[in-house]
């Protein structure tokens, strides 16, 4: 019989160096998804959230501002005095800063009361938003996370005048209300600037206004 010749390989251990970058990669391709998917999935969680607290805020300011005006029935002259010379020529248009701050103060009190009653509810979002996939957020059962309103909030007086012929101007005064609301997520807490601004009075104004009104700031 022939002599059959055998060659022997010395088994060689993988280094360990190879193991530490694959275990390494994978790492990082699993830490990245998980980045990316959490990322998409608060996208999507601050986007409901934050439509949930402004539309509590607006319905609080709205029925704030029903309450209060519809309490007093204040109109237009309750809030501006329009001064005159002799010859009707307007000299000047003024806030009545002591009623502006009595309903400031009131529209403010009522607005957190309303929003701490809109908001006992919680904010519910559906399931599938946690998938991160935004077409399919609006779907499946709904999980409620805890609102807390702020104790106090911010409200303004603002006013524009606008053309509406000649010598005819339209004058309307807003109230801007601002709240700060916080939602309690699972890891974290979202906090939301919540604004809205509602027409509370309005007149049109015959006669020529001065510069200086129109330029002026009538709420200071």
């Amino acid at each position: 019989m022939a002599k059959q010749n055998y060659k022997y390989k010395r088994y060689k251990k993988p280094r360990r160096w190879k193991k530490t970058i694959v275990i390494f990669i994978l790492l990082v391709i699993v830490g990245g998804s998980i980045f990316l998917l959490q990322s998409n999935v608060s996208k999507i969680l601050v986007k409901i959230s934050e439509a949930n607290v402004q539309s509590a805020t607006h319905n609080a300011v709205n029925q704030a501002v029903y309450d209060v005006f519809s309490k007093s029935n204040i109109n237009y002259s309750d809030i501006v005095t329009i001064q005159r010379d002799s010859k009707d020529n307007i000299l000047s248009i003024e806030a009545n800063t002591t009623k502006v701050n009595l309903i400031a103060r009131e529209t403010t009190a009522l607005t957190i009361q309303h929003l701490n009653i809109n908001c006992n509810d919680g904010v519910e979002i559906p399931l599938l938003a946690f998938s991160g996939i935004e077409f399919l957020s609006g779907f499946g059962p709904k999980i409620k996370f805890k609102i807390i309103p702020v104790s106090s909030a911010d409200c303004s007086f603002q006013s524009n005048f606008i053309s509406a012929g000649i010598n005819q101007t339209l004058h309307e005064i807003y109230i801007k209300v601002t709240a700060y609301v916080s939602v309690i997520m699972p890891t974290y807490t979202l906090n939301v600037l919540a604004s809205t601004d509602v027409l509370v009075a309005s007149s049109l104004i015959v006669g020529s206004i001065p510069n200086i009104v129109l330029g002026g700031n009538l709420f200071p």
